[in-house]
């Protein structure tokens, strides 16, 4: 009898450690923030958040100095993925829903192991400038949002709308780059709190609900296509100015500056849409850095900055766009430029004497002038290289090269850099470039 009990017990026991779920089958997430900037992937906050309604905490991890992080020993079930770190976002437009997702969704179940995801972080970009009424004037009070396309419907996006001030200024941040459409969409209601100057400003150059249609960029009604504003990766596009219908012309001006206790010489500030062969030039003479930009084309205009200083070259650019006229107040900031540092690496079909002994960077952002040349650095005996004064997004590039042989692959620390394209902020070095030749 005690033994056929003990043998019932026992069974039981195994029949309940063989449905009970083990303590240790617990899902394993790893992956890698992937940047243009391959310099800001270190230090990052990766955020792992549940978006199936579950009560669970947010996870985070902090990048290694290759954007590599894992989480591991959670349940299953549906997480969202996305990367914090100031000046960045990994934000991205979801084509469904209209709204940004704050980064990349990922399906775990229990006991799996999910590697190598990707998770792409991108330099914010920034968009602001002023809702002007027909006549001029500043018009405060104005809801604006981005918007898109979906076939002929025009789709608002969602967490981008924001209300223009009493001087008619309005600014949208934290940006992923990309093509938005601007959209005056409404009258806002007045704020309750505001000064004597702010108040007298809506009584002048409130508009009317009678005298208000609709409105996009660069002062269309909504009902027509308007024009795509594309803002760069980590670029502020400032003074985009939408004219409510009907609209005007005008030109550009701003101020450029520099840091504190620098003496500043020779600036000089190169100009055109990204599409164009060559930028134009212009010269600044204003010892403050006032300038005026006359000629101006429509469209989207990026501006570089180039000066001789005591604390050697400064360099600053910024875009803006330019359709119905005036933008003014454009603040372009030089700072001390980045470099890139790397080796190229040649296979053995590519015989010494044939070795090219020059690497550049061609501008992605701005085709610059004749007059200014491009980054440029000898390739030593060993393949290494060192490109200086480098600002903005660039393709690498080698001059002379003999036929048939081609970069084959551009690199940093085993990510590959997509279209041999590279992007230095102000101050970065991206070092352990890796270029590779071949046939």
């Amino acid at each position: 009898m005690f033994v056929m009990l003990a043998a019932i017990v026992l069974l039981a026991d195994l029949h309940a450690q063989a449905t009970a779920p083990a303590a240790t089958a617990r899902a394993r997430l790893s992956g890698r923030v992937v940047s243009t900037y391959v310099a800001g992937v270190a230090g990052v906050t990766v955020v792992l958040s549940p978006t199936d309604g579950r009560r669970i905490d947010q996870r985070t991890t902090t990048t290694d100095s290759d954007g590599r992080f894992s989480f591991d020993g959670f349940e299953d079930g549906r997480y969202e993925l996305s990367a914090v770190k100031n000046g960045y976002t990994s934000r991205r437009f979801n084509e469904s829903t209209s709204s940004f997702d704050a980064g990349v969704s990922v399906a775990l179940h229990t006991g799996a192991t999910v590697e190598n995801v990707r998770l792409p972080l991108y330099r914010s970009a920034r968009l602001g400038g002023r809702v002007v009424r027909p006549d001029g004037a500043a018009a405060p009070g104005i809801q604006v949002v981005l918007a898109r396309r979906r076939g002929r419907e025009l789709i608002t996006i969602a967490g981008t709308q924001t209300t223009t001030a009493w001087d008619g200024r309005y600014a949208i941040t934290e940006l992923p780059p990309g093509q938005y459409l601007l959209l005056a969409s409404a009258l806002a209601p007045r704020p309750r709190t505001v000064s004597s100057t702010e108040q007298a400003a809506f009584e002048i150059n409130a508009t009317r609900p009678d005298d208000f249609t609709p409105t996009l960029y660069p002062g269309v009604r909504a009902t027509e296509p308007g024009e795509s504003i594309t803002l760069l990766e980590g670029v502020s596009s400032d003074g985009v100015d939408l004219w409510l219908v009907p609209t005007r012309r005008f030109s550009v001006s701003g101020r450029v500056s520099w840091p504190q206790g620098v003496t500043v010489d020779g600036i000089t500030i190169e100009y055109g849409n990204p599409r164009d062969r060559r930028a134009s030039v212009w010269t600044v003479s204003d010892p403050g850095g006032v300038f005026t930009v006359e000629g101006v084309a429509p469209g989207t205009v990026v501006l570089l900055a180039t000066a001789e200083s005591t604390r050697g070259r400064l360099m600053g650019v910024v875009s803006t766009d330019v359709h119905v006229g005036s933008v003014e107040d454009l603040s372009l900031r030089l700072e001390v430029p980045g470099q890139v540092e790397g080796r190229v690496v040649f296979s053995n079909d590519v015989p010494v004497a044939a070795r090219p002994k020059t690497i550049r960077l061609m501008p992605k952002l701005l085709n610059v002038s004749p007059l200014y040349p491009v980054p440029e650095s000898p390739i030593e005996s060993d393949g290494r290289f060192q490109l200086k004064n480098v600002l903005g997004e660039y393709e690498i590039a080698i001059p002379d090269l003999p036929p048939g042989v081609r970069i084959t692959r551009v690199s940093r620390r085993d990510q590959i850099l997509a279209g041999n394209r590279i992007a230095i902020a102000g101050g970065e070095t991206a070092a352990d470039v890796s270029v590779t030749l071949g046939r």
